[in-house]
């Protein structure tokens, strides 16, 4: 199945849960696409491997994402190349009522 991607993505919003983001769990992300990326590239060493995304969105109303941290968290576990990391940190939004 892996061979018909063409990209492989994971979403992390830190308002969806109550204590913010986890940075092993988001490293854990990482970790995951890069081992799919490395056994990609062992079965299908002539192809280009699909895409790979880890999306961090940092817009908890009241925890601050650590970049920094994550960072250090990553490099100790290791990363493909393939997987690229995207960041955005928003600031509080209004809360939608809906009608």
């Amino acid at each position: 199945m892996l061979r018909r991607l063409a990209v492989v993505s994971e979403v992390k919003v830190a308002a969806t849960t109550g204590a913010g983001l986890d940075h092993t769990g988001v490293a854990r992300d990482v970790w995951k696409l890069s081992l799919l990326l490395s056994e990609y590239q062992h079965v299908y060493p002539d192809e280009p491997v699909p895409l790979a995304f880890v999306c961090v969105l940092d817009n908890h109303p009241s925890k601050t994402y650590s970049w920094d941290h994550l960072e250090r968290v990553i490099d100790r576990v290791g990363k493909h190349p393939g997987v690229k990391l995207l960041s955005h940190s928003a600031g509080v939004r209004p809360a939608l009522t809906v009608p």
